[in-house]
């Protein structure tokens, strides 16, 4: 979720949306365009996009084709590759049971709507999708894709013979419930209150045929990571970007928002959260790096200029005396008669 508010998902979760869309008879470029969503986005993976939009995108599939089941249709085409790196750990996991808890762990880093949990009670064991809370509730289209994906899954990393005990939906029942049957083959429960399924206790430690404890370990220390980057506020992980993407050239909010995985007015809406701006934070930015080089040497004005993104000399001498007051040839000048000159509020905000 985005300090702002919005819930976001990885657009990996549009894999095999495009082809069931063609083969269903609806054009996917025209619903994810009516959806709000970019080819753009929708082409990286990673990419993040809003959970609405995703959504909308469904739904609009679903109406567009006449197949009311479309979420169904889509989960088949679906699997834990479609989870990203989330995915792949969970097919390098030992057992199921390894596998579901670090879906259940690390799903958020694909979907921040969705919060997976796993209860065992009387030889009983349930794997429950719930909506965290906050988040707006599953479209009927949404839940379908994930309790079939959740199944076909499990199908993948054990054998495609397996079924559930039961289904759970928290919709109500289909005219037709006929493509529940066939596809999960077991008792599907509708109005149940929560979208899941029972699975045998017996199945969650049986051996996964794709484990590798070495990959996984590095699957886990990576997603930790991203854990721990996800919690960072937006303005730190954007002048990150900023630091890395400035010896490039000139530093756009599109390039930043492309690294952080967010849309351009996904990360404005953050960075306005924390009362602050993108040319604010690149400003900001700029002039500590700027006061650096001032202060390690005599590197000339225009070298600077360059390395910062700046078009030309000028534009950083106006940039810099807008700040500080001084021009960066005064500033040097200064800080030679007196070197605490060089401590700028800026400077230590960008922590550099």
């Amino acid at each position: 979720m985005t300090p702002g508010g919005e819930f976001m998902i990885r657009a990996g979760a549009l894999d095999g949306f495009r082809d069931c869309g063609l083969e269903l008879g609806a054009d996917p470029a025209a619903l994810l365009t009516a959806a709000g969503l970019s080819g753009a986005a929708v082409g990286t993976p990673d990419r993040l996009m809003p959970v609405q939009a995703f959504r909308r995108a469904l739904d609009l599939a679903a109406e567009a084709s006449g197949v009311a089941r479309f979420g169904l249709h889509l989960s088949q085409r679906q699997s834990l590759a479609t989870l990203g790196a989330v995915g792949y750990l969970a097919a390098h996991s030992a057992s199921l049971r390894q596998a579901m808890r670090g879906l259940s762990r690390y799903i958020g880093l694909h979907d921040a709507a969705l919060r997976v949990r796993v209860e065992e009670a009387d030889g009983r064991c349930l794997w429950r999708l719930d909506q965290v809370a906050g988040a707006p509730a599953a479209s009927v289209q949404h839940s379908d894709l994930a309790v079939g994906l959740a199944v076909k899954v499990v199908r993948d990393v054990l054998t495609p013979r397996w079924t559930p005990q039961a289904i759970h939906f928290r919709h109500s029942r289909p005219g037709d419930a006929g493509l529940y049957s066939r596809l999960f083959r077991c008792p599907v429960h509708f109005e149940a209150g929560f979208d899941g399924l029972d699975i045998a206790c017996g199945d969650m430690d049986r051996p996964l045929a794709t484990a590798d404890p070495g990959l996984h370990r590095v699957l886990r220390s990576h997603l930790d990571l991203l854990l721990m980057e996800q919690r960072q506020p937006a303005s730190s992980r954007a002048r990150a970007v900023i630091l890395a993407e400035m010896s490039r050239g000139a530093v756009t909010l599109e390039q930043v928002a492309h690294r952080l995985s967010m849309s351009r007015p996904s990360l404005q809406r953050a960075l306005r959260i924390e009362g602050c701006s993108f040319q604010r934070l690149l400003d900001e930015t700029r002039f500590a790096v700027a006061c650096r080089y001032l202060r390690e040497g005599e590197r000339p004005l225009a070298q600077i200029a360059l390395d910062l993104g700046y078009a030309e000399p000028a534009v950083f001498t106006r940039a810099f005396k807008r700040i500080c007051g001084h021009t960066p040839s005064d500033w040097r000048r200064g800080l030679r008669q007196s070197p605490a000159r060089g401590l700028s509020p800026a400077s230590r905000i960008a922590g550099i």
